[in-house]
């Protein structure tokens, strides 16, 4: 099973984030199904079906001493590298609680991450064709109307791979604790 963990998009923001993506429609942009959008906290790949099971209390216990938080959004922009970019991203403000949740997450998973010490949040809403990144127009949007983002669970999510895009399913959801006021 490939699984990653993810917290997943209240309406409003998904409506927000297909708004965005409707002005990278064009020839070398892959667009990111609105089922698919989702905030990743880390990814694991690969992982026997066996060591489900074994993710889920952690992954509980973590929910039940973290609180809920609020992410404010901050750019779509291409990147990771905006010289030489693979994907469009609607990045949020850098948060602690998002850091704490992901660094969290890591640790008691015992997982390594593909970039350690990153912590970035974000929803990936495209993905980009490297043969035709030269016709590409990629505008950067900020300072817009957005709503903000309450990440209030996270999930073990599923991603079968397929064509045109990979289907992803949330196999288990974790409610965090109330935000704190």
């Amino acid at each position: 099973m490939r699984l990653f963990i993810a917290a997943p998009l209240p309406a409003n923001v998904l409506a927000a984030l297909q708004t965005q993506q409707a002005q990278y429609h064009q020839q070398g942009v892959r667009l990111v199904p609105a089922a698919n959008l989702h905030l990743t906290l880390h990814f694991l790949g690969e992982t026997p079906e066996s060591e489900l099971m074994n993710l889920t209390q952690p992954l509980e216990n973590i929910a039940a001493y973290l609180p809920a938080f609020t992410l404010t959004f901050k750019e779509t922009a291409p990147g990771p590298k905006l010289k030489s970019p693979r994907l469009v991203w609607a990045r949020f403000h850098d948060h602690p609680a998002f850091t704490q949740l992901a660094r969290t997450i890591q640790e008691k998973l015992n997982s390594s991450s593909d970039h350690p010490g990153e912590y970035i949040p974000h929803v990936t809403i495209a993905r980009l064709k490297k043969d035709k990144l030269s016709n590409l127009v990629l505008p950067v949007s900020q300072g817009i109307a957005f709503p903000d983002f309450p990440v209030n669970s996270f999930g073990i999510w599923q991603s079968e791979l397929g064509s045109p895009h990979p289907r992803y399913r949330i196999l288990n959801e974790f409610k965090l604790l109330p935000a704190l006021v």
